[in-house]
């Protein structure tokens, strides 16, 4: 084996990436590319180091994945953050058929593997995400709601409002209100 590939859980912005390199830098083991949820080493690695490895990422919150279910289901959701960080085809399609086309797989073997293993829904995985994201947007960034509706692909501000009050049991603006005077939101 010329090169060997991990797959690493819970890597979902770039700072992960710098974040799972000086991980590797620290425990010398040379590697070629990293991406979110992959890292591309020079070369094969042994149970010793991998062991190593595992127990250095596991401290900074990553999970080195070997089953070959767990590798697709993260790289279904890895799949469903990107969908919703570029924002271009949320809405449009479902992730199902996003991911599907994505992995050239079946739409509905995607669902049933996604479902069977995590207990959720793509679609509503894909929604819990998405307002996650529409948390950070209030708390970190100075957007009106109407305008974070926008950057995330919502259709209007109504269809935000709706999902962000059936998930979270608080309307967008109320959450904003609250982050403002308690940090702990």
């Amino acid at each position: 084996m010329i090169g060997q590939t991990l797959y690493v859980s819970n890597m979902v912005c770039g700072r992960c990436v710098s974040v799972v390199a000086e991980v590797l830098r620290k425990v010398n083991i040379p590697f070629v590319s990293i991406q979110l949820g992959e890292v591309e080493l020079l070369g094969p690695m042994n149970q010793m180091n991998r062991e190593k490895l595992s127990l250095k990422l596991g401290l900074h919150g990553f999970v080195l994945l070997d089953h070959e279910n767990t590798l697709m289901i993260e790289r279904v959701k890895e799949s469903i953050l990107e969908i919703i960080n570029d924002n271009s085809a949320v809405g449009k399609t479902s992730y199902a058929q996003l991911i599907a086309e994505k992995f050239h797989l079946d739409r509905q073997q995607i669902s049933a593997l996604f479902e069977s293993v995590k207990c959720i829904s793509l679609k509503k995985y894909g929604d819990l995400q998405k307002v996650e994201h529409v948390k950070e947007c209030l708390i970190n960034e100075s957007l009106t709601i109407q305008q974070i509706a926008y950057k995330l692909g919502y259709r209007n501000i109504h269809h935000l409002s709706n999902q962000f009050r059936e998930i979270t049991g608080m309307t967008p603006a109320r959450f904003r209100s609250l982050k403002m005077f308690d940090g702990s939101l």
